[in-house]
């Protein structure tokens, strides 16, 4: 079975791009120059979430939410349920608001 979802309890930086596909380097660019700036790593995959398909959006306003998650920013602890970050504000310290 394929279940589309996001790795849960992970940091992540991300962006959002607005534009046609072929320009979302740009975007990318930006957003590994923001998290070099705050001095964190990302890990060595990223994801993209689409909001909208190029089947029924015009170029322009098509929009992609790009995923970068952080190596580590947040100690782990383990609970009942699975390994969980033990305290998200080690993600506001640095200037990235927590995604998950």
């Amino acid at each position: 079975m394929i279940k589309a979802g996001r790795p849960p309890g992970l940091p992540t930086a991300s962006a959002k791009h607005t534009g046609p596909y072929a320009a979302i380097e740009a975007t990318y660019t930006a957003l590994l120059a923001f998290v070099a700036e705050k001095g964190v790593t990302p890990e060595s995959f990223m994801y993209e979430e689409y909001l909208n398909s190029p089947e029924d959006t015009t170029p322009d306003k098509l929009e992609t939410n790009i995923y970068f998650p952080l190596k580590g920013l947040c100690p782990k602890k383990k609970r009942s349920a699975g390994v969980v970050p033990a305290d998200r504000s080690c993600l506001t310290r640095t200037g990235i608001e927590p995604t998950t």
